[in-house]
C-alpha cells in the first residue's frame, strides 16, 4: 500500500526511492527475507522508475533484543549488490557505550559496501572512524577523500597553468591529455617541463615538506609526472637533450622492503636522472661491480632495519677501498644524519630531500 502511494511520487518528481525490507509480517528477522524483500522492492518500483533509482535500507535491529540483527544485516548488505542505505544508531539502542557501538557498526557496514549511512554528524569519532573504514576497506582510492578530510589542505592554491595543476592533482589523465596538446601545438618540450612539470614538482615536495601533502599524493604527483614525462621527453631532439646524471639505486643486503627506494627512484627519473635500480637485498660487491659497469654519478642504498644499516658501511668502505670517486647517499628508517657522516656518506630523510641533496651533490661534481 505504501509503495502505491509513494512510488507514483517518486515517478512524477524523478526522485530516488528508499525502500525499508519491511513488510505485514514486520522487520525482516534473516537475511534472507531481507534480500527476498528488497528484490520484491525494486522489482515493483523498477516498474515505475529506473532501477538505478531504488535504494535499499536492510533495516537493523537493536541487538539489545537480537544480537544476532547487526551481523545478519551486515550480511545482506554484502550480499545487495546495489545502492544501500542504513540507519545506524538503531543498533546500539537500549546498550551501553551506544556510540562506540555505532562507530564500529558503521565501519563494518562501510566495508560491506554501503553507499549511504544515516548517522549524528556532529559525533566526530564516528565520521573519523567511517573514512578511516573506506580507506582500509579499498573503497577510497589513493586515500584521496581521507586526505581530504584530514590534511589541512591549501584551499587557496592553485596553479594557473592545467598541466602544472594536473600534476599537483595526480590527474596523469588530464596531465598526458595536456602534454600532448601543447606537443600538437608545437610547443618546446623543454621550455614545457622548465615551465610547467618542474615548478609542480617542487610545489609537491615543499607541501610533502610541511606536511600538507602526505604520502600517497607524493606518489601520484610522482607519478602523473613520469608518464608526462614520457611525452615530453620523446620529443626532444637528440641533439638538445642535457646529459643525463646516472643514479644507480638499492635495497642493501638482508633488507627486502623497497617503497622508499622505489619513491626515490621514481622522483629522481623525474627530475632528469638515469636511474639503475638493482632491488632488494643486493650485496655490497654487486653495487661496486655494477655502478662501475653503469658509469653512475651517484650511487644510492635505503635500509629499513637496524641490523642491514651496516651494509652501507661496507659498500662505503669499498669505495673508498677501490678509490672510486663516486658520492654515496643513504636513507631509511634505520640510518641517521650521524651514521651517515661517520662512514662519508650524505643522507636523505625521505624522497624529497633525496632529489635536492642528489642535486646538490651534482652540482659539486
Amino acid at each position: 500500500k505504501k509503495m502505491d502511494e509513494l512510488i507514483p511520487l517518486a515517478e512524477k518528481y524523478g526522485m530516488p526511492f528508499i525502500g525499508l525490507c519491511t513488510d505485514e509480517r514486520g522487520v525482516a528477522s534473516t537475511h534472507e527475507r531481507k534480500l527476498e524483500i528488497a528484490e520484491k522492492i525494486i522489482t515493483y518500483a523498477g516498474k515505475h522508475i529506473d532501477e538505478n533509482k531504488v535504494i535499499i535500507d536492510p533495516v537493523v535491529l537493536a541487538v539489545s533484543s537480537d544480537t544476532a540483527s547487526a551481523s545478519l544485516t551486515l550480511k545482506a548488505l554484502g550480499k545487495l549488490g546495489r545502492r544501500s542505505l542504513l540507519g545506524i544508531s538503531n543498533v546500539s539502542s537500549g546498550m551501553p557505550q551506544r556510540a562506540l557501538l555505532n562507530q564500529v557498526f558503521a565501519s563494518l557496514a562501510v566495508k560491506e559496501g554501503v553507499s549511504a549511512l544515516i548517522v549524528n554528524p556532529l559525533d566526530a569519532d564516528l565520521v573519523y572512524a567511517v573514512y578511516a573504514a573506506a580507506l582500509l576497506s579499498g573503497r577510497d582510492p589513493g586515500g584521496r577523500r581521507y586526505l581530504d578530510f584530514f590534511s589541512p589542505g591549501e584551499e587557496d592554491f592553485k596553479f594557473t597553468d592545467p598541466l602544472s595543476q594536473a600534476l599537483i592533482d595526480g590527474d596523469a589523465e588530464a596531465g598526458v591529455s595536456e602534454a600532448e596538446k601543447r606537443i600538437a601545438e608545437k610547443q618546446d618540450p623543454l621550455e614545457i617541463i622548465n615551465t610547467a612539470v618542474l615548478p609542480a614538482l617542487e610545489k609537491a615536495g615543499e607541501l610533502y615538506e610541511r606536511r600538507v601533502y602526505f604520502l600517497p599524493q607524493l606518489i601520484s604527483t610522482a607519478r602523473c609526472a613520469e608518464k608526462v614525462l614520457g611525452v615530453l621527453e620523446s620529443n626532444i631532439p637528440p641533439e638538445t637533450r642535457t646529459p643525463e646524471k646516472k643514479v644507480l639505486i638499492a635495497t642493501v643486503e638482508g633488507d627486502i622492503h623497497d617503497i622508499g627506494k622505489n619513491l626515490v627512484a621514481l622522483m629522481l627519473r623525474n627530475h632528469s636522472c638515469r636511474v639503475l635500480d638493482l632491488g632488494v637485498d643486493v650485496p655490497a660487491g654487486k653495487i661496486i661491480e655494477e655502478a662501475r659497469r653503469f658509469g653512475a654519478d651517484l650511487i644510492a642504498l635505503s635500509a629499513l632495519m637496524t641490523n642491514t644499516a651496516s651494509r652501507m658501511a661496507e659498500t662505503a668502505a669499498l669505495i673508498k677501498s677501490g678509490n672510486l670517486d663516486i658520492p654515496l647517499l643513504i636513507g631509511g628508517a634505520a640510518v641517521t644524519e650521524k651514521f651517515a657522516s661517520g662512514i662519508g656518506a650524505r643522507y636523505s630523510q625521505d624522497a624529497v630531500s633525496a632529489v635536492k641533496t642528489a642535486g646538490e651533490i651534482f652540482s659539486q661534481k
